[in-house]
């Protein structure tokens, strides 16, 4: 049942909802052990991530899992993907401490560099050169693997390095041409450097491919081509047809690039209240430029308690 969930959950997004199936048909079968929990655990997660899930429903399942499985049965490299993945998820649950420490524990077990480390310097620290240097060595090491390019590309945007990011995106899209994720990345890229018309293009094209994030980011571009008016209506559409799978971040987002800074404050302290997992980028994403003047930014940034 397991390799039935691996089977879905490689297949990514669209088959996640499979993988979980699979998982909770494995722990059925026989609970004594923890490696489906791990992997149950895990499929959470990136749910979470892909906004299939609300953030601080989504990490506290991923979170239950990884722990009911520490409690039972595991190889070594169970107990490995176990801390490693409350590493992550205490990483974008804003709980610096507890991310570090079990980032620790997974390398008491197994020392090899980790991507862990290099969100970890990026987002907790605010050292972007040296998250971007850590994955640099890790794609290296396997140049191949659109995943780790994908990350590689996301640490190089959050540290301005725009055209690296940019060689990046392309290098995983003759990998895989219907990467979206690559395609999205490359729109915030165009996006950060106030290059709106580009940066729809881009959005537009993972929109095809059916990165909903995209359709958001979208939204929050037109103003920057003088369409403020469609952006608030597509914005108020989106809202009327699926406004509990829009997080309050991006409404935040969406309401600041359409000139109403008072709902956009409004829900960017909903967001840390429902604790957004992308409230962690605070520090470094370029796509809060924009709001770092505003007082209630500013105000969120000490509620986040970054590591000084």
């Amino acid at each position: 049942m397991v390799l039935k969930g691996n089977y879905y959950f490689y297949k990514g997004p669209a088959g996640y909802g499979e993988a979980v199936a699979y998982y909770k048909k494995a722990i059925a079968i026989d609970s004594s052990h923890g490696h489906p929990h791990v992997r149950l655990g895990w499929t959470y997660y990136q749910m979470t991530l892909y906004s299939q899930y609300p953030s601080d429903v989504g990490l506290k399942k991923a979170r239950d899992e990884i722990e009911k499985a520490l409690t039972l049965k595991m190889t070594t490299a169970d107990k490995h993907s176990a801390f490693r993945a409350l590493a992550f998820i205490n990483l974008w649950g804003f709980q610096w401490r507890k991310a570090y420490d079990e980032y620790q524990n997974f390398l008491n077990i197994n020392p090899k560099q980790d991507i862990f480390n290099a969100f970890y310097q990026s987002l907790a620290l605010g050292n972007t050169d040296e998250g971007i240097a850590i994955a640099q060595k890790i794609s290296d090491g396997n140049p191949v693997d659109v995943l780790n390019l994908r990350d590689f590309a996301i640490l190089q945007y959050l540290g301005r390095k725009y055209n690296d990011a940019l060689q990046t995106c392309d290098k995983t899209l003759e990998l895989d041409p219907t990467f979206d994720e690559a395609l999205r990345i490359k729109g915030h890229i165009y996006a950060a450097e106030r290059k709106p018309d580009s940066a729809l293009l881009f959005f537009g094209k993972a929109v095809a491919l059916g990165n909903q994030w995209s359709r958001l980011a979208s939204i929050m571009t037109l103003p920057q081509v003088g369409q403020k008016e469609q952006a608030k209506t597509l914005f108020a559409g989106a809202l009327s047809k699926n406004a509990e799978m829009i997080p309050a971040m991006a409404r935040a987002l969406t309401y600041y690039s359409i000139g109403e800074t008072g709902n956009a404050m409004e829900w960017l302290n909903k967001s840390y209240e429902a604790k957004d997992f992308w409230l962690a980028t605070l520090r470094v994403d370029p796509i809060w430029d924009p709001m770092r003047n505003e007082p209630g930014f500013q105000k969120l940034m000490k509620k986040m308690d970054f590591p000084q």
